[in-house]
């Protein structure tokens, strides 16, 4: 909204005048007639003589664009560790310089530009005023209901550079930023690790379950380390039925596995993830969250 102060002589003429733009506070559901306005009017702004002009390529269409808000349910410690960098304060240094309104600083220091469901001003667009989390890490729509399914694809200089240019950032070097930038994790996000490319299948260690020894036959063997390995991989729950279908086994997590892939090669059908994390819900915090060495039950029988 734009103010504008005028001081009168008394004769009613102006004497003086001053004008300043105070942002208006919206706490009103935004009108999608005046949202579709703003988009075309973006759209406009981006044509010159005839020629589109593309101020920063757009995150593809096959990705979502959402506030980092979303992603701290799952990730929070990465979504802390995202708020105290500089991504997360992208625009108040526009503000600084009076170049918020910029299109061509806005497309480095928001999130979603250039696409019609990405930043357009920070009242109507405000959880993507900066540079979160799916502006760098590209996201399926998909992973935000099953992420072990779909997963978020990983960092590479190709999305960096779309900013990070040699006019943007002369210093820029990929492998030094990421190493300044990446978040610190305490398990293997094993979404974010590519897939083996070699062709040879990969080998799976799979460990059936054992009956748990009683103490004389601990003390005969003097081996206490069996009994407790026998205890973790033991079911919680007395199987249905009799004989070793009835069993669950025990798979052990390698780097780059998810539970889809895991449900794929063990029960042949992916989309069996569902029944391999119910039955470990007590080990796991996240379905998408898996450690490598980690032990997981794997249900009998195979689909």
């Amino acid at each position: 909204m734009g103010q504008l102060k005028l001081s009168f002589d008394e004769s009613n003429n102006i004497t003086a005048h001053e004008g300043s733009l105070v942002p208006m506070d919206i706490v009103l559901p935004n009108d999608p007639a005046v949202i579709d306005m703003i988009i075309e009017y973006n759209r406009l702004s981006g044509l010159k003589v005839g020629k589109r002009v593309e101020r920063i390529v757009p995150i593809p269409a096959a990705y979502v664009v959402t506030p980092s808000q979303q992603c701290a349910s799952c990730h929070e410690k990465q979504f802390d560790h995202w708020a105290a960098s500089g991504h997360a304060q992208s625009l108040a240094t526009l503000k600084l310089d009076h170049k918020e309104k910029s299109p061509d600083c806005l497309a480095c220091h928001t999130t979603g530009f250039g696409r019609s469901d990405g930043y357009l001003n920070y009242n109507i667009t405000g959880g993507l005023k900066n540079v979160n989390c799916t502006e760098c890490h590209y996201t399926p729509a998909e992973h935000l209901s099953q992420p072990a399914v779909y997963a978020t694809l990983s960092i590479t200089e190709e999305n960096c550079v779309r900013c990070h240019n040699q006019a943007n950032s002369p210093e820029f070097a990929f492998a030094d930023f990421m190493a300044r930038s990446r978040h610190p994790v305490t398990k293997v996000e094993v979404e974010d690790v590519p897939a083996p490319v070699a062709e040879e299948p990969i080998e799976v260690i799979i460990e059936e379950t054992a009956v748990i020894p009683t103490e004389e036959e601990t003390d005969a063997s003097g081996d206490s380390e069996d009994e407790e390995e026998a205890a973790d991989v033991a079911p919680s729950v007395e199987p249905e039925g009799k004989g070793d279908d009835a069993v669950p086994r025990v798979h052990i997590v390698r780097p780059g596995e998810s539970l889809w892939k895991i449900a794929k090669e063990q029960l042949g059908n992916s989309a069996r993830w569902k029944e391999i994390y119910k039955l470990n819900r007590n080990a796991l915090e996240s379905p998408h969250l898996l450690r490598a060495g980690q032990k997981l039950k794997i249900p009998a029988g195979e689909g």
